[in-house]
């Protein structure tokens, strides 16, 4: 705003009206032209309004009034804005508590229409927190699409079983666990003898008996982990939630998906998920959205086709017609007739 003179003066409605007048502009020169404007919110507690507002609750609402006022006064706008989305730092959103603030003001705008769309599961502190966090995300603010959902397609058994491979072998070089995904997981695990965590954490080497105790509370974990995970999932198919994935910003912004071939989406696509596709910001990202779809084609190519790919990208289910698409591009692309 300090490099666009005025720009810091305008309101939230100026800026809707303004970028709605400019893309009904370009739609009149370009009618197959479409577009969905979808105001965000920042997640995090503390970030809101403090000068003019006591609490983010407050800000969040009066932010929502203002959208249905400007709806009121401007219906040509609502047949375009047709979803909110949140974005931010969510590694500390994960408790029931943390979600009730923008509950009433999400439940004012589903009740006129307005979808919500909400990033969760892709960074955390702890992988059952993250799907905690996206269970909650469903149950409270019933949110219709689930961006990133990263919590939700990672194996719970190699996840886990990987950290205690890594925990043991700093354990014999008597290094202390102190930091990191690491410690945030070891301490979360239910100990039945808490000293075994205690000499990890302290580097302090485990015999022969603690290694095989440590190797059981690792193996529970991971079970109760992989129960909460798939009724998770099992919920989201039901509700018919779509999961829109963001492989770019997966694998840059996480430490949970080392190269593209360990993304999930090929399993979530097998387990029946509405699957989507996006960049999340192509901007800081530098990637686009066709760079996403073919990360995601060349990371599986013995399992996910171009035309299933198409398909779920598009939302189009008449496969004949994609074919048909897909072979006429072709062939102008070769410069020959179909």
């Amino acid at each position: 705003s300090d490099q666009i003179p005025g720009l810091e003066e305008l309101s939230s409605e100026d800026v809707v009206v303004g970028l709605y007048e400019g893309f009904m502009e370009y739609k009149e020169l370009n009618p197959a032209f479409d577009f969905v404007l979808s105001p965000c919110f920042r997640k995090e507690d503390d970030f809101f309004d403090d000068i003019n507002f006591q609490s983010k609750k407050d800000h969040f609402e009066a932010q929502v009034d203002s959208i249905i006022q400007l709806l009121e006064k401007r219906p040509d706008i609502g047949k375009h804005l047709l979803d909110v989305d949140t974005v931010g730092n969510e590694q500390s959103l994960y408790k029931k508590e943390h979600f009730e603030v923008m509950r009433v003001g999400f439940r004012k705008l589903a009740s006129r229409g307005i979808r919500v769309r909400s990033h969760h599961g892709e960074t955390f502190i702890t992988l059952k927190k993250g799907v905690q966090a996206v269970d909650n995300s469903m149950n409270i603010w019933r949110i219709d699409t689930l961006e990133h959902g990263l919590a939700l397609g990672i194996n719970p058994n190699v996840y886990f079983q990987t950290m205690m491979e890594e925990a043991i072998t700093l354990n014999e070089d008597k290094q202390a666990i102190t930091s990191g995904a690491l410690y945030r997981e070891i301490t979360e695990w239910d100990f039945t003898d808490e000293k075994i965590r205690d000499k990890l954490l302290s580097g302090i080497p485990l015999n022969s008996a603690e290694r095989q105790e440590f190797a059981k509370t690792k193996f529970y974990h991971a079970l109760e982990v992989e129960h909460y995970q798939h009724d998770v999932l099992n919920r989201l198919l039901d509700k018919k939630v779509k999961l829109t994935a963001l492989p770019s910003s997966n694998q840059k912004l996480t430490a949970v998906v080392p190269g593209f071939k360990d993304h999930p989406f090929s399993w979530w696509e097998k387990k029946g998920i509405r699957l989507g596709v996006g960049t999340d910001n192509y901007i800081t990202l530098n990637t686009n959205y066709i760079q996403e779809l073919l990360i995601l084609l060349f990371s599986e190519p013995a399992d996910l086709k171009i035309m299933k790919l198409l398909m779920i990208a598009t939302g189009e289910t008449r496969r004949p017609l994609m074919s048909h698409l897909l072979w006429t591009t072709k062939n102008q692309i070769l410069g020959k007739k179909y």
